[in-house]
Order: C-alpha cells, then sequence, then structure tokens
C-alpha cells in the first residue's frame, strides 16, 4: 500500500474500514485493519493472517470478493514495520502463534463462530498456534503454507554477518536473483512485482531476526493432531513455495482439501476466494 492508498482501496463497495493498534503486551502492538460489509455478514467474521512482509494490495482481489459479505480483520503480525514491537522481542513462528491466539481473544471471536485464513509464514503460525486454541475456528484456510524454513548454511552465514543499514544496497540484487532464478516473470508478473513492493516495505532488522529464528522450524509432527477442516491453496506454477510440501502437507492433515490454483496470483484473487465460500457451503450442508 503506497502513501497515497488507503484500505478503502482494497475492499468491496461501500465496506467500512478502521485501523487500530492491538496492545499484546507491553512490548508488542500489532497493527488491525477491519473491514465491515455494508449489509448484515452473511458469514462469520474472519481473522486474515498475511503472510511475511506481505502487504495489504497484494490482497485486493481477494478482500473486494470476501469484505462484500464477511467481516474481516485483517492483522498486521510482528514482523511487519506497522507493527511496532521492543528491539528485544523475539520474532518466531511460535510468538507470531501465540500473537494471533491473544488476537482470537481480544477480539472475542467465538468457538466455531469465525474463519481463520493465512498465506506463507501467516498459514505456518497458523498450524502452530493449532496447539493451542481456547475458541477453535470453523475452518481454517491456507494459501501457500510453509512446511519448513531451508536456508543453507553458507546463507546462515550471511544472516548472521549481515548488518540492516546494507539492506538499501543488495536490495536491487534481491530483486534481480528472484526476477532471473526464483520466478517466472513471464509467466506470473504479479508475484515479481508483489515481492519487489514487499522488499520495498521490509525492516532489515526484523528480516534478519525472523530469518534466524525459523530454519529450525517445520510443521510435520503437528498436522496429524489437527482436527479443523481445513482448505489449503497453492500454485503448480509458485516456485517459491514448494509444491511438493504442500501437497505432503495436505495429505499429513486428516480434514483437508486441497485446490491447484496454479500461479500465486490465483492463489490471491477473487477466485480463490470463491472456492473458499463454496468450501464453507459443503461443511454447513454437512452439519
Amino acid at each position: 500500500m503506497t502513501a497515497d492508498q488507503s484500505p478503502g482501496d482494497f475492499c468491496a463497495t461501500g465496506v467500512g474500514w478502521q485501523e487500530q493498534l492491538l496492545t499484546i503486551s507491553p512490548t508488542v502492538t500489532l497493527h488491525l485493519i477491519t473491514f465491515s460489509p455494508p449489509v448484515p455478514p452473511a458469514g462469520p467474521p474472519v481473522l486474515f493472517v498475511p503472510g511475511w512482509i506481505s502487504r495489504l494490495d497484494s490482497w485486493g482481489d481477494a478482500l473486494r470478493e470476501w469484505t462484500a459479505t464477511h467481516t474481516i480483520y485483517y492483522l498486521e503480525t510482528r514482523e511487519k514495520t506497522v507493527s511496532p514491537i521492543d528491539p528485544a522481542e523475539p520474532i518466531t513462528v511460535e510468538t507470531i502463534a501465540d500473537d494471533i491466539l491473544q488476537v482470537i481473544e481480544i477480539l472475542g471471536l467465538k468457538d466455531q463462530q469465525f474463519i481463520l485464513f493465512g498465506s506463507s509464514l501467516g498459514a505456518t503460525a497458523i498450524i502452530e498456534a493449532c496447539r493451542h486454541f481456547q475458541a477453535r475456528p470453523k475452518l481454517i484456510a491456507l494459501v501457500g503454507p510453509n512446511a519448513e524454513f531451508q536456508i543453507p548454511g553458507w546463507g546462515v552465514v550471511l544472516v548472521k554477518i549481515f548488518r540492516p543499514g546494507w539492506y538499501f544496497a543488495i536490495k536491487p540484487w534481491l530483486k534481480w536473483y528472484l526476477r532471473t532464478f526464483r520466478l517466472d516473470v513471464e509467466a506470473d508478473q504479479f508475484q515479481y512485482y508483489k515481492y519487489c513492493g514487499n522488499l520495498d516495505a521490509a525492516d532489515p532488522r526484523k528480516l534478519k531476526i525472523a530469518a534466524l529464528a525459523f530454519r529450525n522450524y517445520t510443521v510435520w509432527d503437528l498436522l496429524p493432531t489437527i482436527p479443523i477442516p481445513i482448505i489449503m491453496f497453492g500454485g503448480s506454477d509458485d516456485h517459491l513455495h514448494d509444491h511438493e510440501n504442500i501437497l505432503k502437507m495436505d495429505a499429513g492433515l486428516p480434514h483437508s482439501k486441497y485446490v491447484d490454483m496454479g500461479t500465486n496470483y490465483n492463489t490471491h484473487s477473487g477466485e480463490m476466494i470463491k472456492y473458499l465460500l463454496e468450501f464453507e457451503n459443503e461443511l454447513e450442508k454437512r452439519g
């Protein structure tokens, strides 16, 4: 989201929105945007947890579709620049999961009466949060969840010696690396420009803390214990999210439905939300 844009640019016509800072602890404050539809919601409220350094404008198409009928709580997790935390605070999958659990309590979301949606790191943190739910979601929707965060040994060394002040000098190289080696820009320009915007908006100090903390985390042992219905979206042409791992996660979850949307663009689209709403309706019919 650029300086001349507001959350109102990324929701359905007539939807109200409000920004606030939620105090999680004396050292952690999280930015929250609430989108309220102009008519009584057609479904339960949604706690929306975007991915690592993901920006609101990446989700414009999905939010325009979903905010027309559902109250959406869009949560900016602790690694985001807009969510102030004490420099000594850790940024781990576990601490982000704990933040999600506290936000559920603060918002007063009721057991099995809300939807929990997450992408990438946000999706991984939701899986971690499943260990400790007091109020459980009615269903969980995950887009491109990370089962693990693989950083080679040389990468760990580079991250450890990295100084935040260097970030602005190496940022053009990071964009070149993504464009040249990791992304198919011709097939999905949206993903490349999205990640360029994410890199421009990132806090390099928080990036370093998070990268070192995430590198040993995996979800594999947790998956079979999750009893909640899950719909999972991935893209077989999305090379930044390990498609084989996503399929393996789907197989390891006892109540999961997988939808291959092809590209990263499609996993962020209004069409993805339509699949999600169909899944919600299926669950209603089953009772």
